[in-house]
């Protein structure tokens, strides 16, 4: 039987393409083998473009392509529909695709498949039509190439309308795509028809223009860049100008905060820039832009408890204050954010997967109620020092992995330890802490530190 192999080439001066080649799509093997090479082939996104020569000035964006190859001639949403139900695969398709938006947000640009379709969307999208969890993922990726491309994936948008029906983040969705082109009659028919609906579609409407015009001062620009849509989505007069009275107070203390926050103020996030579950509690996106927030303690009258998985991924945070009631910090929930120090709140139990990921961490504060800090939770941080707190059971793979850490303490209720948790590379899994040291009798309840000499040369 052949074996999978990967060859990337450059057939074209502005066309990059990465052919992985598996006998069949039967082998979890198989799969697996494809979305490692995935990953690695969105971490080295410059690499290949500087080594093929790739001018980014001469197009709106770079030809990066994937083909799968396979007997079968397989399309590649096809292939990476496959990922889903297997909780790897799932999460390495996902982190392919941050990979590419990250990489979109830092050059301004969009990577776009050999078949003219946008790279991040068809990976975001193959996720997203099974299920709606992936919904935030795939706003983010098409957001991002609306940024700097026209290009629409309206029929992928319809799809999902039909699977997932028209939640909120769709409506949403919708009047940012659509701002500039309308919208299907069937859906404006089905949104006219509900009020919650009509409501949400129009605020997206007018957050784009707040979004575009911000800086200018100028709130009749707004008014006036939604009042077509408003008259044909609001057919009651007494609705519309109720409405349009919100949208004024909205305007106005939108305008006020943003010059508050450009003189260096904290902002504290309302209902109108996250999703909220207020059945659950969880905060599950964040649509706004400031940098520098407060999470309240309670949205509406809900206690905020949970930061979903994504919620506040990679906007730029650069400092956050967490609501009190949170218990649950959700995988990549920080991730990719500029953020410098964190104060755990005491409700927090875990501490998610990749957490706070790739930040520059230079001091966390954790609380004695923690009790999982998850895979690569404070990874890839500036941390020198890092106490765990004797709650604390658990700590997964590369959970401080690529930090600065001088002095580390390790409770003895320490029970389950991942690999790689400290160690800049796997060269230094041998650095000196072994099983005797997280084991102590629970009578003893003493501690291991962790000096320098632990470290070797981090």
């Amino acid at each position: 039987m052949n074996q999978p192999t990967i060859n990337i080439n450059n057939d074209d001066w502005q066309d990059v393409c990465c052919d992985i080649s598996v006998q069949n799509l039967d082998s979890l093997d198989n799969l697996n083998f494809i979305a490692d090479a995935l990953i690695q082939y969105s971490q080295k996104i410059d690499e290949n473009i500087e080594k093929y020569d790739v001018d980014l000035d001469c197009c709106s964006g770079p030809t990066y392509s994937v083909n799968v190859l396979t007997p079968n001639e397989d399309d590649l949403e096809d292939v990476f529909r496959m990922f889903y139900g297997h909780p790897i695969l799932e999460s390495k398709l996902v982190t392919f695709t941050q990979n590419l938006i990250q990489w979109c947000k830092a050059n301004d640009s969009v990577i776009w498949q050999c078949d003219e379709t946008l790279l991040a969307e068809t990976a975001a999208y193959a996720l997203c039509i099974q299920d709606s969890k992936y919904l935030n993922l795939y706003c983010e990726a098409l957001e991002e190439s609306r940024r700097v491309s026209e290009a629409g994936q309206f029929d992928h948008i319809d799809a999902l309308i039909h699977q997932h029906g028209l939640c909120t983040d769709i409506i949403r969705l919708l009047g940012k795509e659509y701002s500039d082109h309308g919208i299907k009659n069937e859906w404006e028919e089905v949104i006219r028809s509900d009020k919650a609906m009509r409501h949400t579609y129009l605020d997206s409407l007018a957050r784009v223009q707040m979004n575009v015009l911000k800086e200018s001062d100028n709130h009749d620009s707004i008014i006036d860049a939604v009042s077509e849509a408003s008259e044909k989505f609001i057919l009651d007069e007494t609705e519309r100008e109720e409405w349009f009275v919100a949208l004024a107070e909205k305007v106005r203390v939108e305008l006020r905060t943003y010059l508050e926050i450009s003189e260096g103020n904290p902002y504290t996030i309302t209902l109108d820039d996250v999703a909220f579950d207020h059945n659950t509690g969880e905060i599950t996106r964040y649509f706004a832009d400031y940098k520098n927030i407060i999470i309240p303690d309670v949205l509406g009258t809900t206690p905020v408890t949970t930061i979903g998985d994504y919620a506040f991924y990679d906007h730029g945070l650069t400092n956050v204050v967490m609501p009190c009631h949170v218990t649950v910090i959700g995988r990549k929930a920080f991730a990719d954010n500029a953020l410098i120090n964190v104060v755990i709140p005491n409700s927090v139990d875990v501490v998610g997967y990749y957490a706070f990921y790739r930040n520059t961490l230079t001091n966390v504060t954790l609380p004695d109620a923690v009790t999982l800090i998850d895979d690569g939770a404070f990874s890839t941080n500036m941390l020198t020092n890092i106490t765990i707190p004797h709650s604390v059971t658990s700590i997964g793979n590369r959970a401080f992995f690529e930090n600065n850490l001088k002095n580390v303490l390790i409770p003895s209720s320490v029970i389950s330890i991942g690999s790689d948790i400290f160690c800049k590379d796997s060269e230094e899994e041998e650095m000196s802490y072994s099983e005797s040291c997280l084991r102590q009798s629970e009578q003893d309840k003493s501690s291991h530190i962790f000096s320098d000499e632990d470290f070797g040369d981090l």
